[in-house]
Parts: structure tokens; sequence; C-alpha cells
């Protein structure tokens, strides 16, 4: 009896050795394939985040392109108003100040770009909040009143 009792529980700790080194095998086979999935999915998540971050640059250069189109624009046109306005009197200092400001304003949006412009107009908005709201205020009125005219 106690020969069978050996035999039994030698069969019992060969069984559970077999059951520890499989479940051991199959827990190291699912960390494996665990970690590889990881790493896919981070150099997936890495290549999107590198095509987006190329995106934007692209986008960013293109608006700062088009920004000092417009600033090189601008400043053509204080140009103009400067030399075909009146040379004499009143009105022809009104239209060579008129054109030196646009000129400028041109230069300096071509110079600053999209970015500078963006944070000159936070800074004025931040001193001058009140003038700010009155000036959102009525360019708000004037496009409910354009866009309701056409409904």
């Amino acid at each position: 009896m106690a020969d069978t009792m050996t035999k039994a529980m030698s069969n019992l700790e060969g069984m559970r050795d077999s059951v520890v080194g499989a479940a051991s095998g199959a827990v190291e086979t699912v960390r494996s394939a665990a970690d590889a999935v990881g790493a896919n999915v981070r150099r997936a998540a890495e290549g999107a985040y590198g095509s987006v971050e190329n995106a934007a640059n692209y986008f960013g250069e293109i608006a700062d392109d088009a920004t000092s189109a417009a600033g090189r624009q601008i400043k053509s046109a204080g140009k103009a108003i400067r030399h075909n306005g009146p040379h004499h009197g009143y009105w022809g200092k009104t239209s060579r100040s008129i054109g030196r400001s646009v000129a400028q304003t041109g230069r300096y949006v071509e110079r600053r770009g999209l970015e500078g412009v963006a944070c000159a107009l936070t800074h004025a908005i931040r001193r001058n909040p009140l003038p700010a709201l009155a000036i959102s205020l009525g360019l708000t009125y004037f496009v409910l009143r354009s866009l309701s005219r056409r409904t």
C-alpha cells in the first residue's frame, strides 16, 4: 500500500511538473507575442507621428510663404498709393503718409510671417481688451448683416 501511495505521489508530482512546465512555456509564448505586438504598435505610432509632423511642417511652410507673399503685395500697394496719389497739398501729404504706413505694414508682415503677426495681434488684444472687443463686435455685426441679406 505504501508502495502504491509512493507511485501515486510520484505520478502526481510528475504531472504537476508537466503542467508547470507547460504553463511556463505558455506564459513565455504570450509574453514574447505581447512584446512583438507592442514593438509593432510602437513602430507604427512612431511612423504615424513622423508623418503628421512632416505634414504639419509642410503646411506651416506653405502658410509662411503665403504670408510673405501677402506682405510683399501689401508693400507694393503702399508704394502704389504713395506714387500714384496726389503729390501736392493736403491730399498729397495724406496719400504719402498712408502709402508709407501701408508699405511699412507690408514689410512687417513679410519679415515676421504668420507667427509674428499672430503674436503681435495677441499682445495688442491683451493690452487693449475693450477696443478689441468693440472691433470684434463691429466685425461680427457686419458679417452677420451681409449674410442675412443673402438669404
